[in-house]
C-alpha cells in the first residue's frame, strides 16, 4: 500500500472504506473535516485532528451562510469583465447548490465542453 496514494490513516477505518470514497462526494470543508476525524488516532495528535475537523465545519457553516452573496459578487465580476473562466465557475457552483435549474450532470457537461473551448 502507498503511504502516498493510499495511507494506513485514512484506509484503516473497520468498514473497509478509504476517506476519499467518502469525502470526495461531499463539499471540500466537510469533507476536510470527516478527513481529520477519519485519522485522528492514526497520526499522533488527535487533539489536533479534531480542532481542524472544528475549523472546518465552522468554515462550512459560515460559507453556506455567505454563498450566495459570495456567487452574486462572482456574477458581477464575471459580467463586467467577460471572463468566461469565470462564467464557469459560476455554474458549476449554482449546479452545487441547486439553483441552476438543470440536473448537476447536465451542468457539468456543459461546463466541460465550455473549458475545452477555453483552452
Amino acid at each position: 500500500m502507498s503511504e502516498v496514494h493510499n495511507p494506513t490513516h485514512y484506509t484503516s477505518h473497520p468498514s473497509g472504506l478509504e476517506a476519499i470514497e467518502i469525502t470526495e462526494n461531499l463539499p471540500f470543508n466537510l469533507g476536510n473535516a470527516i478527513k481529520y476525524l477519519w485519522r485522528k488516532n492514526h497520526k499522533g495528535n488527535h487533539n489536533q485532528d479534531i480542532e481542524k475537523a472544528l475549523w472546518y465545519l465552522n468554515r462550512e457553516k459560515k460559507r453556506f451562510n455567505n454563498q450566495k452573496a459570495d456567487l452574486e459578487r462572482l456574477k458581477r465580476y464575471a459580467t463586467e469583465h467577460d471572463d468566461p473562466v469565470s462564467k464557469v465557475i459560476i455554474k458549476i457552483v449554482m449546479a452545487h447548490i441547486g439553483i441552476a435549474g438543470k440536473s448537476a450532470e447536465e451542468i457539468i457537461n456543459e461546463c466541460i465542453e465550455e473549458i475545452k473551448r477555453i483552452t
